[in-house]
């Protein structure tokens, strides 16, 4: 073998040894696919950006992205579009905790349709464009909550208005407490400020009116545990005096001169109960108001018995007339107003004792039946029918009073079917079942134990 035979030959080993290897490989690998072993891919499992269509019956969201730390499971940042416009955009530290959370309002309307954010090349930029960081171009933020490190609490809050006015702005406090100020709407001046210890509880609160200097109500919690409160009018007297209890509220309130009562207020979840005075302090009418509205009358004695401080019995009032009213919402649909129609009306005399109990069918406002009583005593009762016209005698007393009352005016003209409502009855219900304007003091009553406001939603 020459030699140019001899190096021919020890160039090509290096190549027969690096097909026999590469061939190796191959029957490795294929007889790895045979025992269906995984192949293990370099690409994460995960995408950086998760993305998540809501569908149309799924509240106010629309899509949500989730940019994840590089574990490609604990979410940095998500960004929520929701269905009304408005934008979400929330970080968590690596931990995964929530650290800020921001909302925007939806972009100003421009010849009355919402503006579109453009690209650099005139093309609209849409939500799905913009996965890794949210522009927030002609968006004016309508608030940002920063958490403590592990994500459980609120330690500060800001609130704007649509104007970009601040509304309300919180920080929590070294001693765990939160604190609350709400800025009129020049953003700038005072309206609230509250106090909430660490447990919720309200513990101070002032109001003030526009320009922020005039006080025009105040709270504090006292050692009782309860919120002892006061509200004043523009001249700085007292407007009224209350206690706010966990499920209970009592309340004075004056007239002019801020020391004179005109009512007294007893609200807890189910009634309302208002005690109105004449200018002379004696209490002479209660209303009492049902959770569903309705609402009963019963006129006082004046000078029979005595209110103290807040609604306190101190020595019992006679009560006379009672008069019993459904409250009918308003019906938009049928143009209906709301309004009261009276269903019982119970009359008594002088001396306390009653004389007629009558009532009233809730459709017509017809009488329907009238308890009729002679000498103090329920001696037999009257069915109507929807004429006005007497139906039966429907129930007889069974004491002897009764039975001889009922057998001497049996044949009475009255009593017979067919009769109409006596003259002095029908007297009776236009004297004492009128319905009368009386001033309401439940919208100015005030939420018990007041909690911090909350600018975040379920969907966060």
């Amino acid at each position: 073998m020459n030699e140019q035979s001899k190096s021919e030959t020890r160039s090509r080993k290096p190549a027969v040894i690096v097909a026999l290897v590469l061939v190796g490989i191959a029957v490795a690998f294929g007889v790895s696919r045979n025992l269906e072993k995984p192949i293990t891919s370099p690409f994460p499992k995960k995408t950086v950006v998760q993305v998540r269509m809501k569908s149309a019956d799924a509240g106010n969201e629309d899509i949500r992205y989730t940019t994840t730390w590089p574990d490609g499971r604990t979410p940095m940042n998500q960004r929520i579009e929701l269905k009304n416009g408005e934008t979400v955009y929330q970080t968590f530290t690596p931990q995964g905790s929530k650290s800020v959370v921001k909302e925007y309002f939806p972009l100003p309307l421009k010849d009355g349709k919402p503006q579109v954010q453009l690209n650099e090349d005139g093309t609209a930029v849409f939500p799905s464009s913009q996965p890794f960081e949210f522009n927030v171009a002609g968006r004016q933020l309508k608030s940002v909550l920063v958490f403590s490190e592990d994500g459980k609490e609120v330690v500060s809050s800001e609130l704007y208005r649509p104007d970009g006015t601040r509304e309300v702005v919180g920080k929590r406090l070294p001693d765990g407490a939160f604190q609350n100020l709400v800025f009129h709407k020049d953003g700038l001046t005072l309206s609230v400020s509250q106090l909430f210890a660490r447990n919720g509880d309200l513990v101070t609160e002032q109001q003030f009116a526009e320009g922020g200097s005039r006080l025009i109500a105040s709270s504090q919690r006292e050692a009782d545990g309860n919120l002892h409160s006061k509200s004043f009018r523009e001249d700085g007297t007292l407007a009224s005096i209350g206690i706010l209890k966990k499920h209970e509220q009592l309340i004075d309130f004056f007239r002019a001169d801020g020391v004179t009562r005109t009512m007294t207020v007893t609200s807890n979840s189910y009634s309302t109960t208002v005690v109105y005075f004449r200018e002379d302090g004696e209490a002479v009418l209660q209303r009492v108001f049902a959770s569903d509205g309705d609402m009963t009358v019963t006129e006082l004695v004046p000078g029979s018995g005595r209110f103290g401080p807040l609604g306190t019995v101190e020595k019992s009032v006679a009560s006379r007339n009672k008069q019993s009213w459904n409250y009918i919402p308003a019906d938009t649909a049928k143009g209906t107003p709301a309004r009261y129609v009276l269903k019982e009306l119970e009359v008594v005399d002088a001396s306390g004792n009653p004389v007629r109990k009558f009532i009233f069918d809730e459709t017509t406002g017809a009488v329907s039946r009238i308890w009729m009583y002679n000498g103090g005593k329920n001696t037999h009762d009257r069915v109507y029918n929807p004429d006005g016209t007497l139906k039966e005698v429907g129930w007889l007393g069974s004491d002897e009073y009764s039975k001889e009352y009922n057998s001497k005016h049996a044949k009475d003209a009255d009593r017979q079917p067919g009769a109409p409502v006596e003259a002095g009855d029908l007297e009776l219900i236009k004297k004492h079942g009128t319905f009368s304007d009386f001033e309401d003091p439940r919208p100015l009553l005030a939420k018990v134990d007041a909690q911090p406001v909350q600018h975040w939603g379920d969907h966060y």
